[in-house]
């Protein structure tokens, strides 16, 4: 049988694949000993899955195929015979599409996003298989998505409170300088404070946020969860007296670009969350600043093509490297249906840009 069965990207150790992207591979089989199938396949293939809980006794799940592609490796010139494959190492080198339409891998508690290929031995009674996943993202172009993505955005917040006889008011500004971003860049963050109080402000906190929004289309039912990327503390001391501005930065680390109807059952989208602490009984403040990652920063231009699929050395900036999602690590959903058995744990890795080596002022 098989003693290792490996799939090789050509110039992509990564395994991580765009959107429009037509892809070289290879299979090598390791095998210890002389091996007969009926024929040597594999599937590529591609799929979305939501499954959560609505009550103790009844759950909410949809499944949706996102490409599907099957070649086969090795096969008898007639349907009679079998295929040999003699003990030692074989290669099969082989090339497939991937749709432009995909949505980007994602990994999560109630869904995920997965790319595979599949290494199918053909037997009579029983296949045996062999799953490999790799990622794929949409290739999200800050540029091209929305003009108002590079200016800034601002959200007051205010609240009143009651100290004895009076009713005095405690205002906090959000503001950050555009509404795009890559992973890898830090999103500055200022906070106007006017607090007219005599109460304080204990602590604020600052968060970038995901939100994936599950949906299932026979019921109409959707599911929200939520996943803190980037968080930082403001504490008391820092914030000089009751007038103040600060300014913090989150940094976004490797995550699948934002994603709005590429999947019917699954959207990511981002959000600059703060949260205001005020001493006493008092409730506190939360401001919600929605913000789009993308894979293209905004200002990068092409400098030229490659015949029409997307390639990031076709821009003029420097590469990225490639890391995983380490969020997504966290919690996973369980898995329940055949496809999803095997290599319960892949995380997916992403482009992240480090911005000290961009000449270019975004």
């Amino acid at each position: 049988m098989s003693k290792s069965c490996q799939v090789e990207f050509f110039g992509n150790p990564q395994k991580l694949c765009f959107s429009g992207q037509s892809i070289n591979a290879r299979v090598s089989l390791s095998l210890d000993k002389q091996v007969t199938c009926k024929r040597l396949k594999l599937k590529v293939y591609g799929f979305a899955y939501v499954r959560w809980q609505k009550s103790q006794h009844h759950s909410e799940s949809d499944k949706v195929d996102l490409m599907k592609t099957k070649i086969n490796l090795k096969e008898p010139k007639c349907v009679e015979d079998e295929v040999t494959l003699e003990a030692g190492t074989h290669h099969f080198d082989f090339q497939f599409d991937i749709p432009s339409n995909c949505p980007s891998s994602f990994e999560g508690k109630h869904g995920r996003i997965r790319y595979m290929i599949k290494v199918i031995y053909v037997r009579t009674l029983v296949n045996t298989t062999k799953n490999h996943p790799f990622t794929v993202v949409n290739p999200l172009n800050l540029n091209n998505y929305d003009v108002n993505l590079s200016l800034p955005l601002s959200q007051g917040n205010s609240k009143s409170l009651w100290l004895g006889l009076t009713n005095d008011e405690v205002s906090v500004e959000t503001c950050i300088n555009k509404c795009g971003f890559v992973s890898g860049e830090n999103i500055p963050v200022e906070l106007k404070i006017n607090n007219l109080t005599s109460s304080n402000i204990e602590e604020i906190t600052l968060k970038l946020v995901l939100k994936a929004l599950h949906k299932t289309r026979r019921w109409k039912s959707t599911h929200k969860d939520y996943a803190t990327l980037t968080k930082t503390k403001i504490a008391k001391d820092m914030l000089k007296g009751k007038n103040c501005n600060v300014i913090e930065h989150l940094t976004i680390p490797p995550t699948l670009p934002s994603s709005y109807n590429l999947c019917e059952i699954l959207d990511i989208s981002y959000r600059v969350e703060v949260h205001v602490k005020l001493s006493g009984i008092h409730n506190g403040m939360k401001t919600k600043l929605p913000v789009v990652i993308g894979i293209i920063p905004l200002g990068v231009t092409l400098n030229s093509a490659s015949g029409g699929c997307f390639d990031l050395n076709d821009y003029d900036m420097d590469p990225p490297t490639y890391e995983e999602a380490i969020f997504m690590t966290e919690e996973q959903m369980p898995n329940e249906k055949e496809e999803m058995v095997e290599d319960a744990e892949f995380v997916p890795v992403f482009p992240r840009y480090d911005f000290r080596k961009i000449q270019r002022l975004f």
